[in-house]
């Protein structure tokens, strides 16, 4: 693997970033590597991608979710971002443990819809939030639905409306009385066998 990830080629240095394990040298080599789809590898297949990579990842246009997902993602340093001009590091502040219910709740009118949206599935809204949220755009209630800060009743019937039955049904929240009422006419919807 270190001669391989010294390669002039860049296809083979892509190709080793991928794997899932690889030797501290060989990380630090590739993390390096001028090429961003070798970076972007490294970020999303190995294990051991150092934290700086992983932010520098997050912090481009693509590949920001793989890198969020890593285990050695640094969240502590996010919050920095929750003035930035740029909407896609602001939204990257909501990430951090030291985020608050009010940065939620100040994202939720941002003027960026992507940060809007991000905001509405925050489950550090207030209910009341949550409920305004539903009559903003489609992508923000879409989002808003799957918070599991949405009031049960109003869950509930949006469950029952055929605009905002899928999206609602995502949301973490139902009541598994409901869930088994959902099973139920489903089944009971679905024809007999043969």
């Amino acid at each position: 693997m270190r001669r391989l990830a010294r390669s002039a080629s860049i296809g083979i240095r892509r190709t080793v970033a991928r794997a899932r394990h690889l030797p501290p040298d060989v990380v630090d080599r590739l993390s390096r590597d001028p090429d961003t789809h070798v970076s972007y590898n490294l970020a999303s297949c190995c294990e051991e991608a150092p934290a700086e990579l992983l932010l520098e990842v997050a912090l481009r246009r693509t590949a920001r979710f793989l890198a969020l997902n890593h285990p050695n993602f640094p969240r502590h340093p996010l919050l920095r971002f929750a003035d930035d001009p740029d909407p896609l590091r602001r939204r990257l502040a909501l990430e951090s443990p030291e985020s608050t219910p009010g940065l939620a709740e100040r994202f939720v009118d941002d003027p960026d819809e992507r940060v809007r949206v991000r905001a509405a599935a925050d489950p550090r809204l207030s209910p009341a939030t949550v409920l305004r949220l539903l009559d903003s755009t489609p992508q923000t209630r879409r989002a808003a639905l799957g918070n599991p800060q949405l009031p049960i009743p109003a869950l509930v019937r949006l469950l029952r409306d055929a605009h905002t039955a899928e999206a609602a049904a995502a949301n973490p929240a139902i009541p598994t009385t409901v869930v088994r009422q959902l099973i139920e006419l489903s089944c009971a919807a679905e024809p007999p066998p043969g």
